[in-house]
């Protein structure tokens, strides 16, 4: 049995124990190979590999092998021919509908439960090194993707759906985190999402967003200026400098 857990990728050595779980699939390996005569097992329950397989096994496994061989050679004809396999159709078609199934789901949250898991999973990602967020990222956007979804396009959107307001609040939120960072992780950062946005084709902006950049470049430049700009933001929007002063 340790034989054919190594020798089917299983198992790394043929002296390492094997788990419960390699144990049951080795044993229906086994129990294949006995049924194709390539193995026997005798009455002591010891397998032997016989060097012959039987002759229906081996008919029926040519005639599977043509099946198989048909198929890929009628799907690169197609795509050589710039068609669409009827597998690439039934495959888009099954992930945008677990798309859909997806994004009902999420609508069918209540508004507390959607905040919440948003939050548990930006605080997740926030936990994560620069490469292990590229990834991530990378992955989602491949997702959506593979489900339909134009990526850049959908980038754009969701920078658009910003009000004026949320846009200049999140803009300092973002400097004055980044700002804090070490230099090495800054430029890290601005690296993985220089490749992200090259990788999917993300414009530096729309140009509804060039003219809020433009409106955001008066706000304060200097350190302090940022810092205090910050603490004039709150949740409920925008406080006054006496509120501040007097809080």
């Amino acid at each position: 049995m340790e034989v054919v857990a190594t020798l089917a990728g299983m198992s790394s050595s043929r002296t390492e124990a094997l788990t419960p779980s390699q144990v049951r699939s080795a044993r229906a390996a086994l129990r294949a190979l006995g049924r194709a005569g390539m193995a026997e097992c005798d009455v002591d329950g010891q397998w032997a590999i016989r060097a012959d397989a039987s002759a229906e096994h081996a008919q029926s496994s040519a005639t599977a092998y043509r099946c198989v061989h048909d198929q890929v050679v009628e799907e690169r004809c197609e795509y050589r021919a710039g068609g669409v396999s009827q597998w690439s159709v039934q495959q888009a078609a099954e992930l945008k509908a677990n798309r859909a199934r997806e994004q009902a789901w999420w609508d069918g949250l209540e508004a507390p439960e959607r905040a919440e898991r948003r939050r548990a999973r930006q605080e997740e990602f926030a936990g994560l090194s620069v490469v292990e967020q590229e990834r991530v990222k990378i992955e989602l956007a491949e997702r959506r993707v593979r489900a339909g979804v134009d990526e850049a396009a959908r980038h754009d959107a969701w920078v658009d759906g910003h009000t004026m307001d949320a846009w200049v609040r999140r803009s300092i939120e973002r400097q004055y985190r980044y700002q804090r960072l070490p230099e090495p992780l800054q430029q890290a950062k601005a690296a993985a999402w220089q490749r992200h946005r090259e990788r999917f084709g993300i414009a530096r902006g729309t140009p509804l967003a060039t003219s809020r950049r433009e409106h955001a470049a008066a706000l304060p430049s200097t350190a302090a200026g940022r810092d205090e700009e910050f603490l004039l933001v709150d949740s409920g929007g925008r406080t006054t400098r006496r509120d501040v002063e007097t809080g």
